[in-house]
């Protein structure tokens, strides 16, 4: 088996990756750091696509580097017990540094993109790190972008996706339906950001209309909607399912409305220099 098969880097290795540390973590290191390994099992999905570019590298370069910064983030606040403000204004502080490090288009368009950064990480913070909540939204959210990537004519950012979605997917066993870590901002943190630089570079280098990629954030209003009706919380291993309904049908939405605008297109030629460097992938006999 080729083991830089799609497959191999996007689907078994996240989720197994995930799987296991958060085991290991949880017996050696405590319940609260376990979602570390969920951490490192989304670097390790992204960089074994994309490699480790030097500085100076295109958009799709930068990934790594985003998820690496979000990890070490995601480290400081777990370490220091921040409080669900600390880590929304230190989360969205280091999203603005990573739309300007991943470039911008316009002032307008980057302000919008924080906007609605700012809005789902508030989202995801808000859940209860003792449930499987924020990983349900992730990982359905995830599904949705590679699908929109897919019909937007890229099969890399299709397998960047799909990555970090089996990662939360191989996560949520310690989760649900019984939990058994803690889902801090370590791995809040990590994967809402990570998430969120994919969605950008997906808005950026295809034709995926933005009206897609917002009904995808929008799934990440499920879980607050959800809380207004008080029998969604009961019982309780049935609230990660209820938001994963919730957030599923946005993630639908955005999949039909890609298709239907696609009308066959086979995608808008990428921009110089941005992720030409990165071939989807290269069979090995």
């Amino acid at each position: 088996m080729d083991v830089h098969h799609p497959l191999v880097r996007s689907v078994l290795a996240p989720a197994l990756l995930a799987l296991v540390l958060c085991g290991v973590l949880r017996r050696l290191a405590g319940p609260r750091w376990a979602a570390a390994g969920t951490a490192f099992a989304l670097l390790v999905a992204c960089t074994w696509v994309v490699g480790w570019p030097p500085r100076g590298a295109s958009l799709v370069g930068k990934l790594p580097w985003t998820v690496l910064a979000a990890a070490l983030l995601g480290a400081v606040l777990e370490a220091a017990r921040a409080r669900p403000a600390v880590q929304w204004l230190s989360a969205t502080a280091v999203w603005a540094l990573a739309l300007l490090a991943l470039g911008v288009t316009t002032p307008l368009a980057a302000g919008l993109a924080w906007i609605v950064g700012a809005a789902v990480l508030g989202a995801v913070l808000g859940a209860r790190a003792d449930t499987a909540d924020a990983p349900a939204l992730l990982a359905v959210a995830a599904l949705g972008l590679a699908g929109v990537a897919m019909l937007s004519a890229s099969l890399l950012l299709l397998e960047l996706a799909l990555g970090g979605a089996l990662a939360l997917a191989g996560t949520a066993p310690w989760l649900w339906p019984r939990t058994r870590i803690a889902f801090g901002p370590l791995g809040r943190v990590t994967a809402t950001l990570a998430w969120l630089a994919l969605a950008y570079a997906t808005a950026r280098l295809t034709q995926a209309s933005p009206a897609a990629l917002l009904l995808l954030a929008l799934g990440f209003a499920a879980g607050p909607v959800l809380d207004r009706w008080p029998r969604a919380a009961h019982p309780a291993w049935a609230r990660p399912l209820w938001r994963a309904a919730g957030a599923a049908a946005c993630a639908a939405a955005a999949v039909a409305s890609t298709l239907a605008g696609s009308g066959g297109a086979t995608g808008t030629p990428v921009p110089p220099g941005e992720s030409d460097s990165y071939p989807y992938y290269t069979p090995r006999w």
